[in-house]
């Protein structure tokens, strides 16, 4: 079997993408989970499909490198817009039907993708072994914890304590701690649920600390955030509307002939 596959990145965040909009593709996790294992496949945060849809002009299907499916996914969504524009309809301003809603994108100048961002759960606040969390659901569940000295942090470790402690089961939780900075940008980094590591971004996640910063500690919008590899991205929030600004980046076409029954 052939086929075409597209690697991105949204702020360091990567992806498989390809067009299955015939169906062609295997969507079973035991092939999801190869195809982004970084050594015995292409390697990626998570695979993303682009579907038909009678709602929007195209339909984005995600999952996470472990096999799961996950309702959306901003990084993602940026990158599957970009790659829509690039491939498949002459227009800047495209809409997506997820399993977190209808959300529109709009392609910007140079690399820059804008995105709508669903509020699904409000973020509320509450305390887990003597730290405050906060966590709602932004299209994915998400907590937030503020720290110092983020560069020291061991993410991996604290975050998979806090994904799976018992306040936020069955489902668990993607965590995000962020930092304040001098200059009123904030520091964030992230552990995701279904990579079960640190993550370069995650774009709800990032929405998510917005959110919690315009609730909680009076920012004012546009909020500014700064991920682990140095990538800006933009949180613009009014009223209940939620736009998520950062890169979406193309790093090549790949053309896979499965050789194993492994996949």
């Amino acid at each position: 079997m052939k086929l075409l596959f597209s690697k991105m990145h949204g702020a360091g965040n990567s992806f498989v993408i390809a067009n299955n909009i015939n169906s062609n593709y295997p969507c079973d996790e035991n092939f999801i989970k190869n195809i982004c294992h970084p050594h015995r496949g292409i390697g990626g945060d998570g695979l993303i499909y682009i579907l038909k849809s009678k709602k929007a002009d195209f339909k984005m299907n995600f999952y996470n490198c472990d096999g799961s499916k996950a309702d959306m996914c901003g990084n993602g969504l940026r990158c599957i817009a970009k790659y829509a524009r690039n491939y498949l309809i002459d227009q800047d301003n495209i809409s997506f039907e997820t399993d977190a809603g209808i959300l529109n994108t709009e392609i910007m100048d140079g690399n820059s993708v804008k995105i709508d961002i669903p509020i699904l759960k409000e973020i509320e606040k509450t305390k887990i072994n003597d730290t405050d969390i906060y966590y709602g659901n932004t299209g994915v569940p998400h907590a937030i914890v503020i720290k110092e000295n983020l560069e020291k942090l061991n993410v991996k470790k604290i975050g998979c304590e806090i994904r799976n402690d018992n306040f936020f089961s069955p489902e668990g939780i993607n965590v995000n701690f962020i930092q304040f900075c001098d200059d009123g940008k904030v520091k964030i980094r992230t552990y995701e649920r279904g990579v079960e590591d640190e993550t370069l971004a995650c774009g709800t996640g990032i929405t998510a600390c917005g959110l919690t910063l315009y609730k909680y500690y009076n920012f004012s919008s546009p909020i500014t955030f700064i991920t682990k590899d140095q990538d800006v991205l933009t949180v613009d929030i009014e009223d209940n509307k939620v736009c998520l600004t950062g890169e979406a980046i193309e790093i090549g076409e790949i053309n896979f002939r499965l050789l194993t029954s492994d996949f």
